[in-house]
């Protein structure tokens, strides 16, 4: 028995279909975009559920100075305040905005207020319940007694 010819020459028949080469009308492709920006959307959004969550909140206070501090300044401040790395990495950047756009910020936990951050000048005067109160000269980035 002999299996049946195909009549179309071997180089036409791995082309694709016409359904396929067909060219998408304007409002599809306005469709596949906007559905691609928001499966990029929700993405980021769920990402960021990832991230390290906190047991503290950060309230602004209102002060007449302000300073923006260095990532680098804001870590040897929390470190010096008391502040796990971890703690660090959740609220020192919302720290650092607060002190930059309000300048005093507190950090509350459960029980109440863990410590109070205050620009003042060139210098961050810091009370913390666990360790003390101490200034933070900004010029040096070197604490003070």
């Amino acid at each position: 028995m002999q299996t049946p010819r195909n009549p179309l020459p071997a180089a036409r028949r791995h082309l694709p279909s016409r359904l396929s080469q067909r060219q998408r009308s304007p409002a599809r492709r306005l469709a596949t975009s906007v559905a691609a920006v928001t499966l990029a959307a929700v993405l980021l959004t769920l990402s960021s559920c990832a991230t390290v969550t906190s047991s503290h909140s950060i309230q602004q206070m209102t002060n007449r100075d302000t300073a923006e501090l260095t990532a680098q300044q804001v870590v040897e401040v929390m470190e010096r305040a008391g502040f796990s790395e971890r703690e660090i990495i959740a609220n020192g950047p919302e720290l650092r905005n607060a002190l930059a756009t309000s300048g005093a910020a507190q950090i509350q936990r459960n029980r109440g207020v863990d410590s109070m951050f205050v620009v003042e000048g060139a210098r961050v005067h810091v009370s913390a319940r666990n360790r003390g109160a101490f200034v933070f000269d900004l010029n040096t980035s070197q604490p003070q007694e």
